[in-house]
């Protein structure tokens, strides 16, 4: 009887852990995502501010976002 008891001890405490090992891992996923996100956002604006002084051509728009996708990749790691 004892056994089966520590089984269900040991259950228990597994859960528990894996649970707020679970949450922590969301919660460093989200803020690496908030990272990169603010890296892309700023990188993005320099690249636009210096390279496109028409604002609203999408081509230099979209070079400017892919360079700054390519350079946040790894931000937050």
């Amino acid at each position: 009887m004892q056994k089966l008891y520590l089984h269900i001890a040991f259950g228990l405490l597994f859960s528990v852990a894996s649970s707020v090992a679970l949450s922590l891992s969301e919660s460093a996923i989200q803020s690496q995502q908030d990272i990169q996100d603010a890296c892309r956002a700023q990188v993005s604006a320099q690249c636009m501010s210096k390279r496109c002084p028409d604002k609203v051509d999408d081509n230099c728009k979209k070079v400017c976002d892919d360079m700054a996708d390519n350079q946040c990749r790894w931000a937050g790691e």
